[in-house]
């Protein structure tokens, strides 16, 4: 099972214009390097957070970066590609 939206919501807070995901319970921004980060006991993908609480649905894509850098997670850096068959 997945992170929902409101279990997202309640844990994190994501800046659109740096692209930076912060912890609720205590401000701090959450490295972009580490792309795999636990939120309501599941581990998700930074870029997958990033969509869910930017659009309000999980992507029915497989997402990339656009510019390869796999820091920067400002959603118009994110794209999709392909459907995700297991989600």
């Amino acid at each position: 099972m997945t992170v929902t939206i409101d279990q997202a919501q309640a844990e994190l807070s994501y800046d659109t214009i740096t692209g930076i995901l912060t912890r609720l319970r205590n401000g701090k921004a959450i490295s972009s390097t580490n792309n795999t980060i636990q939120v309501a006991g599941k581990f998700e993908q930074q870029k997958n957070l990033v969509y869910l609480l930017h659009y309000k649905v999980w992507p029915d894509r497989r997402l990339f970066y656009i510019n390869g850098d796999h820091s920067d997670h400002r959603v118009e850096n994110i794209g999709c590609v392909g459907r995700i068959l297991n989600h």
